[in-house]
């Protein structure tokens, strides 16, 4: 292919040297410090290409979630933002890639809103251990008022995503949408055992997640996106477990794991594992929690 390159496209040339130099990376042949400055240079040489703008949006998403610091992270999601509204406030780019920042943004976005909001259950659990009452209904009240803003602009860009007819973004769209809505709703089951006033979600409380997460992984399947698949459906077992099914999230976790393994997706092979063993925190709760008259 490489002695053809002069006949592809700007964009594909990219792609192509991107595709090496991740190959190289892996057999050996260049270090990780050599494969930045690589994407680095390469962003220099490009800095207007569609391409190179989709690269940039995940470096910047990688970076964020590889920080461990509150502040850090906060640093990459103003970066973020400043990209994608570069990208989507030019004439030139196209509508699927505009759409494709947005929903990158959004989960960056709904994770930090998660992130401080386990932040605020350490800050909760200080203030007990003080001899302090925290606020937990004001607490929790706060995070679903932030949840439906955070939903409205999720369920816009879930439109655009329809609107433009593309499947892979609808399902992201959709896949992002759920997951953040899991981890918040997890989130708020864990403090209610944490403080001794344990909630059971519902079904019909997350049937539309469910019922989104079943079309992505149609989606991504049929489109042949493994990753992607195996992510929705993770999602899936997650929103199963969360309102009691868990032998059907553990039949989807079976079905999952030797795949994630071979291609050594290891975060969906951990969740996978954790599904099956049963050891999931909500899981872990529930067991604690749970009456002796029970167990």
């Amino acid at each position: 292919t490489s002695l053809r390159k002069d006949e592809f496209s700007r964009e594909d040339q990219l792609f192509l040297e991107m595709l090496r130099d991740g190959c190289e990376y892996q057999i050996g042949r260049i270090t990780m410090t050599e494969l930045l400055q690589r994407s680095e240079q390469r962003e220099k040489n490009n800095s207007g290409s569609r391409f190179v703008l989709s690269n940039r949006l995940s470096q910047i998403r990688f970076a964020f979630y590889s920080e461990d610091s509150h502040e850090c992270r906060a640093v990459h999601l103003e970066e973020l933002r400043s990209l994608v509204e570069e990208i989507v406030t030019s004439p030139d780019k196209s509508d699927v890639l505009k759409v494709l920042a947005r929903i990158q943004l959004l989960e960056v976005e709904g994770n930090q809103f998660v992130f401080d909001f386990l932040r605020k259950i350490g800050d909760s659990r200080l203030m007990l251990a003080f001899g302090r009452l925290p606020d937990l209904t004001g607490l929790i009240k706060a995070q679903t008022s932030g949840l439906m803003d955070w939903e409205m602009k999720a369920s816009n860009v879930l439109k655009e995503a329809i609107a433009l007819g593309s499947p892979p973004l609808i399902a992201s769209a959709m896949v992002t949408k759920g997951f953040i809505f899991y981890l918040v709703l997890e989130n708020q089951v864990i403090l209610s055992f944490l403080y001794g006033h344990p909630i059971y979600p519902k079904q019909n409380i997350v049937q539309e997640h469910i019922d989104n997460a079943l079309k992505a992984i149609e989606i991504f399947g049929h489109a042949g996106i493994l990753e992607a698949e195996l992510r929705a459906k993770m999602l899936l077992a997650d929103l199963y477990l969360l309102v009691g099914r868990q032998p059907e999230a553990q039949q989807i976790a079976r079905d999952v794991l030797p795949k994630a393994r071979i291609m050594e997706y290891s975060n969906l092979k951990s969740r996978a594992e954790n599904h099956i063993a049963g050891q999931s925190l909500q899981n872990q709760l529930i067991e604690i929690s749970r009456p002796k008259s029970e167990q």
